[in-house]
């Protein structure tokens, strides 16, 4: 009787402490996924440390008890339960180890919440600085976690399946936060590795900006009327300075430099050298980028430059409605979402006659908008981070960065508007607005309408067709207005296009008709790894049309699963959402097995309505009935 009270007060404690860890585990699991990163709080992080302290406490006499109780030792060695004693070991080992990670997650959060608790108690304290430090420094330590987790992993692994349903129920209630969590931890291994060097730790970047309106569309997003430079030091902007591209372009003494032929024939002239207003003319902005840092050392004498950001006026309208809007009030606007364009041309003119009032109006929206972005509290750092996805996803801002690292993040992230190079079919309408200039994108509506028709060895005959509505010639604003700002105040859009196809495509045909009837293609060639058509456009207020047809080998590939036909329509940054129309005729006899989201099938005929807002990525796949071998 002796030893049984001893028994049941030893393993009664144990009883005790295991339902203990799985109630506090419980609790503090719910705590976790309960926890807003970006409203962290000193009570809430004392909670669950409180919480941690206790799963610990209710850790340690269980491990101790399967580390040296005789009667476990004796289990050891019973074959029946013996895989449940190694269960519960890998149980314990995983539940230390999440221990530990969450006391130095802990620790992390601590210096959290003291850089909130120092930016609500002064006004002056620059939260942001902070943050880069903390990021930059934290590095070891959030390896340290990911290991710890990583190790927990393993052990919930090794549970095996003829566990019994307790410690079964436990390993699923500790594998779910791990599975949530583990991702993200990894994103912020690969961002602290790169994002503090990008905002200056440890020594100065320097960012060249080309300020693009898409009223006067361009290849990657629009003219660029204005360029700065943001010198940016521990996450803190040091020196930002915008001046105006015709000042620089004017300068006596600069050399020239032999623009491409189209350009120089829609666009510049004869004689006329490449300048930094127009550097992107090429559809991949990688190219662009370059090409602009080029000049810009060219016309400025500097070079020191760690990376190149293009960004439209859309893009500042979507920044624009989490910032709310902004007083410019030597100009006496004041800026609201989605009207930054027409503000902007409203308060510079768009003449050669306020190039300076151009400048400073942007220079001004530009520190005003950058100031408030980065002084946002953390509870509406989740909405910026939408914003900028928008603006992403959307083309409406683009990244080239000289750190390959640091790009490849970028190219993750698809901030990067390189000429993507997918297999399979592709499609790219690159629009420029050309000679007589305008800003008539504004106003200018285009469809685009594409049918493909797949032959039984997946060769494809495309035909797109592009129509354009001129509105420029509308009475009213913003059409007088915009006559105003254009040279043509007529309302006649001047248009260069280029379509861009997979490599080795045969152009058909090209037909249409603008200010005069279109009878073939004017350039048909390579560019960026792509098959390319172009032709330049003069379109009287109204509408215009342009067809190509074309053929692409292989478009279709066969699979051990049977056929599949793969499409990526690619958009242009900078221009608005086009409306599109796909039509995807299958061979005699197809049967459909894969259909895109959203596309309706009808007698072996697949057709999908869309608007080009983001890239738009089409598969279908199909089976093909055998075909009897020919005769000999």
């Amino acid at each position: 009787m002796a030893g049984l009270v001893v028994v049941g007060m030893r393993y009664g404690t144990a009883l005790d402490d295991i339902r203990g860890v799985r109630e506090t585990s419980a609790h503090l699991a719910d705590d976790v996924r309960a926890l807003d990163a970006a409203d962290l709080q000193r009570t809430t992080v004392d909670h669950i440390r409180g919480e941690l302290d206790a799963l610990e406490e209710r850790l340690s006499p269980i491990e101790d008890l399967l580390a040296d109780d005789p009667l476990v030792g004796l289990a050891r060695r019973l074959p029946g339960a013996a895989p449940q004693v190694q269960a519960a070991d890998s149980l314990v080992e995983a539940g230390v180890s999440l221990v530990e990670a969450g006391q130095i997650g802990l620790g992390l959060a601590d210096r959290v919440v003291a850089l909130r608790e120092a930016d609500d108690a002064d006004p002056e304290f620059a939260l942001m600085p902070g943050l880069v430090e903390l990021m930059a420094t934290s590095g070891e330590q959030v390896d340290h976690i990911a290991g710890l987790l990583s190790g927990a992993t393993a052990a919930l692994d090794a549970i095996p399946e003829e566990a019994v349903s307790q410690i079964k129920d436990a390993r699923d209630l500790v594998a779910g936060p791990i599975a949530s969590y583990a991702p993200l931890l990894d994103t912020y291994r690969e961002l602290d590795d790169v994002l503090p060097g990008l905002l200056g730790w440890g020594d100065e970047k320097r960012y060249l900006v080309l300020a693009q309106n898409p009223a006067e569309l361009r290849p990657s997003g629009g003219y660029t009327g204005t360029v700065g430079t943001i010198t940016l030091r521990d996450g803190a902007i040091m020196e930002q300075d915008f001046v105006d591209t015709y000042d620089l372009s004017v300068q006596e003494g600069l050399p020239y430099i032999d623009p491409p032929d189209e350009l120089t024939a829609y666009l510049l002239g004869e004689d006329q050298s490449w300048r930094l207003a127009d550097a992107n003319w090429s559809p991949d902005f990688p190219t662009v980028a370059r090409k602009a840092m080029e000049l810009y050392g060219i016309e400025t004498g500097e070079q020191e430059i760690d990376g190149v950001i293009a960004i439209t006026t859309y893009a500042l309208d979507r920044l624009l409605e989490v910032t709310g809007p902004v007083d410019v009030p030597e100009y006496g606007v004041i800026v609201q979402p989605g009207e930054v364009t027409m503000t902007l041309l409203g308060a510079t003119r768009g003449t050669a006659s306020s190039i300076e009032g151009r400048k400073n109006v942007l220079d001004a929206l530009a520190v005003e908008t950058l100031n408030r972005l980065l002084s946002l509290p953390p509870e509406r750092w989740e909405e910026t981070v939408i914003a900028l996805e928008d603006v992403g996803r959307q083309r409406s801002a683009l990244v080239w960065l000289a750190d390959e690292d640091a790009q490849r993040m970028v190219e993750d992230a698809g901030w990067d508007g390189r000429v993507r190079q997918d297999a399979g079919d592709y499609l790219y309408v690159v629009e420029s607005n050309v000679a007589p200039t305008s800003k008539y994108n504004l106003v200018v509506d285009r469809t685009d309408s594409l049918s493909v028709t797949l032959d039984d060895a997946g060769t494809a005959t495309n035909q797109l067709r592009l129509d354009w509505q001129n509105n420029a010639g509308e009475p009213g604003e913003p059409y007088a207005s915009l006559r105003e700002f254009s040279i043509s105040e007529e309302g006649w859009y001047g248009a260069y296009l280029r379509v861009l196809t997979p490599d080795g495509s045969k152009l058909l045909s090209a037909k249409g008709k603008a200010s005069d009837r279109i009878r073939g293609a004017e350039r048909v060639g390579a560019e960026t790894g792509r098959s390319v058509f172009g032709n330049d456009l003069l379109m009287p207020p109204g509408p215009s049309k342009l067809t190509y047809r074309w053929r692409v080998p292989d478009a279709a590939v066969q699979t051990e699963d049977g056929w599949v036909y793969e499409l990526v329509v690619q958009k242009q940054p900078g221009a608005r959402p086009v409306p599109y129309a796909i039509e995807v005729t299958l061979p005699d006899g197809a049967v459909i097995t894969d259909l895109p989201e959203g596309a309706t099938a009808d007698d072996g005929i697949v057709r999908l309505q869309a608007d080009l807002s983001s890239d738009l990525e089409l598969r279908i796949g199909y089976d093909l009935p055998e075909t009897p071998p020919k005769r000999q």
